[in-house]
């Protein structure tokens, strides 16, 4: 149960309540900004290793190194506004050479250039006024290869800086703190060769990382370097890798550049060498409301964009770029939305067990949303974020619930007597997790414990942008290490059933949240019905269980095959035997036996359904609630259910605001 404001839940309680609703509609993906890319130039400069940044003032300094024939020359530009028709073709020759990797970054009007050149050679380039002019270059040290793959810049916002650069297989960085250059360092970490690096300051150095591990997989990396927030001073998070290419195939990954323009978004070009060779950038993001420890990168998506040596990506504020040296792409970061609450003929939304969804109908009369998907409207369109937030006029002003989040699965604009109108129709998150395909086989606990089914799932989910918060667990969830295998082509939304399948969990979606509970049979009541808050109708019924007994086969320790049962009686008394076979080699103790078979006869339970209530919307019902009902004049008192479905109609011209509350047993 959702709390609510006393004021709302009197309002709700009360038989004359006046219904408010808010519908709206954002330019969200996965609660992040949908970026929607422009091409704002198209040069034609030679390819090469290249940085940008955004000074204080707004300009753009980008810094580029030249070839082979052009002595590996170092090139600096400055744009003082980045917009389409801005000459991105002029460059100014730094005066130094023969460098093989350089970064540039900025803080307040200050920017920094660290490039690193073929006799292992340190240097920094520094302008105090915005990028126009540059101090002459200072040797601050000395890496320890001529093989440096990667330089990388970022600032704390005391001015402390940190460089971090490649040495072949090694990620080593130096800081400037007061103004002092510290030592050389390097990570605690093992890979083969590395192919870039990027870096952004956010109460530890937050890292992306690109190579070969030690078994020739092509990856690519995040971690942290802690300052202080989640991870001591020094001390480096593990890799989590979110980006993976098998060992001797023909993709490999490169040239990744990561920014924090709404939420941690990092590019990467990914190398196909096959007969159709192919550098295309990719792009991913950390699902909204996520710290980068937890690692819930989305799923990497293509882009149309191509470059021998990747993109760049900065912001501005208002702006995210990607800059390549001949190719400059930048989209806008606000969040557009638009507020079609009132304009409501009739709403339907419903949710239950790994479902939901909404069709609303709009009033189109006055010619409002002839345009959707186009120009202003252009947020109203298939893959578009719908909230819908049911409330009442209160005491305090109009109150809402939370909101429900659905995705725009299609528009449909009718004409009926006259009259004109859109039909919006949406489903939750869940089905992002329908249409994720895994493009990699992964497997999990073959040899040691490596995943429970908790970590598991929440790697699945993070793959359509959904994060996952345990409010409370079974003790499978976390301490269960299932022998899982992700095969090519498998779909999130399987491999999510699979999982729960060990546990006896029940899990809901809350916006781009998947919350999990475990229900116990001496759950208490979190809200009352027919008392305080009016029972327009209800059906009681009695039903049996589906399943009375379960025959398990697992494998123990000596590959032994054994066979464990669980039984109903009362219910097998009375309907025969309903037999449910399982085959798990994950089971491999009598105990695991136990807890199994318990899950799913409990699931069996929670699985009936035992009728349903009409009442005035709840704004705070959740899905698998525990509620009591009386209704006294029938001889109803008390009666515990718990609530497996929600269906929610609003139709304003015919007075209809209320839910179908489905029962089933605690």
């Amino acid at each position: 149960m959702y709390p609510l404001s006393p004021s709302l839940l009197s309002a709700q309680q009360s038989a004359c309540a006046c219904p408010k609703v808010k519908l709206t509609v954002r330019n969200r993906l996965d609660g992040a900004s949908k970026l929607k890319w422009e091409e704002i130039y198209a040069g034609t400069q030679p390819e090469g290793y290249h940085s940008v940044a955004i000074a204080g003032d707004g300009a753009m300094i980008r810094i580029r190194i030249g070839d082979n024939p052009d002595n590996y020359r170092l090139y600096f530009q400055r744009v003082a506004q980045p917009a389409p028709g801005a000459d991105f073709g002029q460059w100014t020759y730094s005066g130094s050479y023969f460098f093989s990797r350089a970064g540039v970054a900025s803080f307040g009007n200050k920017v920094c250039v660290v490039a690193v050149d073929y006799n292992r050679n340190m240097f920094i380039f520094e302008s105090t006024n915005n990028g126009q002019t540059w101090s002459a270059p200072v040797k601050i040290g000395t890496s320890n290869t001529s093989q440096v793959y990667g330089v990388s810049i970022a600032f704390k916002p005391n001015g402390d800086m940190a460089v971090f650069y490649i040495e072949r297989t090694l990620l080593c960085y130096k800081k400037r703190v007061n103004g002092n250059w510290q030592s050389r360092q390097q990570w605690d970490k093992s890979t083969d060769v590395l192919s870039g690096v990027s870096a952004v300051y956010d109460g530890d150095w937050r890292l992306a990382v690109s190579g070969t591990d030690l078994s020739g997989c092509s990856k690519v990396w995040s971690l942290s370097l802690g300052d202080g927030a989640d991870f001591a001073v020094g001390v480096w998070s593990p890799l989590y890798e979110f980006a993976s290419a098998p060992a001797g195939g023909l993709y490999s990954y490169t040239s990744v550049s990561m920014d924090c323009p709404d939420v941690f978004r990092v590019c990467y070009l990914e190398n196909y060498t096959g007969s159709v060779a192919d550098k295309r950038a990719f792009l991913s993001h950390l699902v909204a409301d996520t710290g980068f420890n937890d690692n819930i990168w989305r799923e990497s998506v293509p882009t149309s964009m191509s470059s021998d040596y990747g993109f760049a990506m900065v912001n501005d504020g208002q702006y995210v770029y990607l800059a390549g040296i001949s190719r400059i792409y930048r989209a806008k970061i606000a969040q557009n939305s638009l507020e079609i609450g009132a304009d409501i003929l009739r709403l339907e939304s419903a949710c239950g067990n790994l479902k939901g969804s909404l069709a609303v109908e709009l009033d189109n009369s006055s010619g409002r949303y002839t345009g959707a998907g186009n120009g202003e409207l252009d947020m109203l369109a298939p893959g578009s974020e719908i909230e819908f937030y049911p409330g009442y006029e209160t005491e305090s002003g109009n109150e809402y619930g939370p909101g429900q989040l659905y995705i725009i699965q299609s528009l449909e604009r009718r004409i009926a007597g006259g009259k004109s109108s859109l039909l919006i129709r949406a489903e939750d998150a869940f089905c992002r997790l329908k249409r994720w395909r895994a493009t990699n086989q992964m497997r999990w606990n073959r040899n040691s414990s490596q995943l429970s089914v908790r970590g598991i799932l929440g790697y699945v989910l993070s793959k359509a942008g959904i994060r996952m918060e345990v409010l409370n667990a079974s003790a499978q969830l976390g301490n269960f290490y299932p022998d899982f295998t992700i095969h090519v082509g498998d779909d999130g939304f399987e491999l999510m059933g699979k999982l729960l399948s060990f546990v006896t969990d029940l899990v809901f979606l809350q916006g781009n949240c998947l919350y999990s509970i475990y229900p116990q049979a001496a759950d208490n009541p979190l809200y009352s019905y027919g008392v305080t808050h009016p029972v327009f109708s209800g059906i009681y019924a009695d039903t049996s269980s589906e399943v009375n007994r379960v025959v398990l086969e697992g494998v123990d320790a000596a590959s032994n095959l054994f066979m464990v049962q669980g039984f109903v009686w009362e219910e097998i008394y009375q309907n025969h035997d309903l037999t449910l076979r399982l085959y798990d080699r994950n089971i491999n103790t009598l105990a695991q036996a136990g807890e199994r078979l318990d899950s799913c006869l409990r699931m069996a339970v929670l699985k009936q359904q035992m009728g349903q209530i009409v009442v005035p919307i709840n704004c705070g019902q959740q899905l698998f609630d525990v509620i009591s009902i009386s209704q006294p004049e029938c001889g109803l008192e008390g009666l515990i259910r718990r609530i497996n479905g929600i269906r929610t109609s609003y139709e304003p011209c015919k007075g209809i605001y209320r839910q179908e509350l489905s029962l089933g047993k605690v």
